[in-house]
């Protein structure tokens, strides 16, 4: 079974009311208005989907985990707010030019290996319409190697983590103190360059690098790393 398969057991979100920044971030990044679609994938349980909601966008939000799916669907109807929510693998993602605008938030690329990683990007592609923007929020590579931790704990969890260059990839190991459960996981981290080359391979055209979420161009040394392709308008 692969890691993240059962992520919702071991991993925890960020709360329900958080989000209004990030989703601000989001529209300006993708050049998104009212009225526009946006694919939110993977979207969790909804925090950022509702915020982009309440701005006017009209939302699609998929996820592997069908219990973060439902409690999305129950927090848009609860409110009020018009959005749809379906359980799939970002390998299976099946829309066809259906929106202005997708987005992969909160370092939830690189999870499969290069063919596979190169797919979810082609799929990404394939939903938006021509002129349509990705946007996707991954740790800076630079970044994570400097300040790389190969271990620690946080709580009750303590983890063991590792740089494979061979791959570029990390693989970290944390285990429960107190149960004593253990489990992995694996991600595949990009420099500039790469993402660019991976943007391009997919049929979409780089089209900025932001360092933060006050839109500043990436530095070398930034935490984070914005990455927005665009999709070719039709001649």
């Amino acid at each position: 079974m692969e890691w993240f398969a059962d992520y919702d057991k071991r991993h925890g979100l960020k709360a329900d009311d958080t989000g209004a920044e990030e989703a601000e971030f989001i529209a300006k990044a993708l050049h998104l208005k009212k009225g526009d679609t946006v694919l939110d994938a993977p979207c969790g349980a909804g925090r950022i989907a509702a915020c982009l909601a309440r701005a006017g966008m009209r939302v699609t939000g998929v996820d592997l985990m069908p219990a973060y799916v439902q409690r999305a669907r129950q927090r848009f109807e609860r409110d009020g707010q018009v959005g749809r929510f379906v359980v799939a693998d970002l390998r299976a993602i099946d829309f066809v030019e259906a929106f202005d605008g997708a987005v992969n938030w909160q370092g939830s690329f690189g999870f499969f290996d290069e063919r596979d990683n190169l797919e979810v990007v082609r799929r990404y592609a394939r939903s938006l319409r021509p002129g349509g923007r990705l946007l996707i929020d991954q740790p800076s590579r630079e970044w994570l190697l400097r300040h790389f931790r190969p271990s620690g704990r946080n709580g009750d969890v303590e983890f063991a983590a590792c740089w494979q260059p061979d791959v570029e990839r990390t693989v970290t190991t944390f285990r429960n103190v107190t149960t004593g459960e253990s489990w992995s996981m694996t991600i595949r981290h990009y420099t500039p360059g790469q993402y660019r080359s991976l943007l391009r391979e997919a049929g979409l055209e780089p089209e900025t690098f932001l360092g933060g979420m006050d839109m500043q161009p990436y530095r070398r040394g930034a935490r984070r790393i914005y990455v927005v392709g665009r999709k070719p308008l039709r001649s």
